[in-house]
């Protein structure tokens, strides 16, 4: 079949560059957000991790070089998505251990605080008021050291057996013993309400790129310090609703973050300027209270748009370098005149008669049929066979030009054809300029095609 022909044309390799760019620009965010992390730990198997994944992305980046030539990138999109999932897993197992890390300090300091109190009543015990004041005024682990040692020399000072047996617990048989042999040796209780207080202020502190968590952590040391067990249960049960809250607003805030970094992505794909939109999005990203559905579709809209033109300039491009390597003169011009009117036709080879109009119809489907330059209406026999033969002719250079298109990575479906000599040859009048150039074009190369005179 021959007749005119609808052709659907994907620029698919154009396609995968941009999701092969996109991939990459979320994975060097992940990346830098991983880099981070790692730079607050010493684990030396997830930095290990993060090394091979640095050198998988050089490999990708090795591997998408080498497809220069027009293939599919498939299997590198494959490597780059599994690369981008092994960083959002190595990024999730950095924030439980950041999560479990905060956890630990927070019960530390509730042990802690347990331990000043029993310290308080030992040093009362002692009559070492001067010691009671300096802890209470500076109740942390230091000064908690410190009353301890003061605690087992004033034992050894009195050799009293009944302030012996008070400090044995504190201080150890053989003197001194450290805050951390101590904690180990009584751990604190930990209710319910504990676990569930320092669960959520870990993961606040964890999300603590997105605000400062230390107030909060402020406020759990405050409640700790209430000699009033009932109020200190109060005040607990209320920061745990208030953590609670604050990590629903963290994760929110993260979400939104994430659907920011991914409008950057879209726009990462393409090499045109959209610096307005990425303003609009990094403003966004000051403004929490800011609606950012209305930017969605603008930079969706953008994307598309951007798309279809890379994509119709990559086909036209295609199809008339490829009809050129057949012999059929195309032009500088021709690209742009495509492009501007909507159609262009392009001489056959060895031909002033003869020519194929390229259209773009419904959208982006690609119209071919062969046309002939002459006098509209008058036809005979003879004039009918020879269309019929140059019709067969075209139809094996349109088969031609399909699959040297697909080798290209533009995929190619024909959606309509009809046979050979079914519809009468369109007829280009002599008048038309488009005549004048072809006659022009073939008197030239038949000029250069002749041998030279010695």
């Amino acid at each position: 079949m021959s007749g005119p022909k609808v052709v659907d044309v994907r620029a698919i390799r154009a396609a995968e560059e941009r999701e092969f760019r996109k991939l990459r620009y979320r994975i060097e965010k992940q990346f830098r957000k991983i880099q981070a992390m790692l730079e607050a730990t010493e684990d030396e198997t997830l930095q290990r991790v993060f090394g091979s994944l640095t050198n998988a992305l050089a490999r990708l980046d090795a591997d998408r070089q080498a497809t220069a030539l027009p293939r599919s990138l498939d299997a590198i999109l494959d490597q780059a998505n599994a690369t981008l999932e092994c960083a959002v897993q190595l990024k999730s197992k950095l924030e439980e251990k950041r999560i479990a890390s905060v956890a630990e300090r927070l019960g530390r300091q509730r042990s802690i605080a347990t331990a000043i109190a029993a310290t308080v009543l030992r040093l009362d015990a002692a009559n070492l008021a001067t010691m009671k004041a300096d802890l209470l005024a500076k109740p942390d682990e230091v000064q908690l050291q410190i009353a301890l040692d003061a605690l087992a020399m004033e034992a050894q000072r009195r050799a009293d057996a009944d302030l012996q047996g008070v400090t044995h617990s504190l201080a150890g048989s053989q003197g001194t013993i450290s805050v951390n042999d101590w904690l180990a040796d009584r751990p604190a209780e930990k209710s319910s309400a504990d676990e569930r207080l320092e669960q959520l202020a870990a993961k606040v502190s964890v999300l603590d790129g997105l605000g400062d968590a230390s107030p909060w952590l402020t406020r759990i040391a405050e409640v700790r310090q209430i000699d009033d067990a009932a109020r200190q249960r109060l005040q607990t049960d209320s920061l745990i609703i208030q953590l609670g809250e604050e990590l629903d607003r963290r994760r929110a805030l993260e979400r939104r973050a994430e659907l920011l970094d991914g409008l950057e992505a879209e726009l990462a794909a393409f090499d045109a300027d959209a610096d307005l939109l990425r303003q609009r999005i990094e403003r966004a990203r000051g403004d929490e209270t800011a609606d950012i559905a209305e930017l969605q579709a603008e930079v969706a809209a953008w994307a598309e748009a951007e798309a279809k033109r890379i994509d119709r300039h990559a086909s036209r491009a295609a199809i008339l370098s490829v009809l050129q390597s057949m012999g059929y003169d195309v032009r500088e011009s021709m690209a742009t005149g495509w492009a501007e009117d909507g159609k262009v036709v392009v001489q056959a080879p060895g031909s002033q008669d003869y020519a194929v109009e390229l259209s773009t119809i419904a959208g982006d489907r690609l119209k071919t049929q062969l046309v002939r330059f002459g006098d509209p209406g008058s036809s005979n026999a003879m004039q009918q066979q020879r269309d019929v033969e140059m019709e067969t002719t075209w139809c094996k250079s349109h088969a031609e030009v399909m699959g040297e298109l697909d080798r290209r990575g533009l995929e190619t479906k024909v959606l309509t054809a009809r046979p050979i000599g079914s519809t009468p040859i369109a007829v280009i009048p002599k008048t038309d300029e488009r005549r004048s150039q072809i006659k022009t074009t073939v008197k030239k190369q038949e000029r250069q095609q002749q041998p030279k005179r010695p």
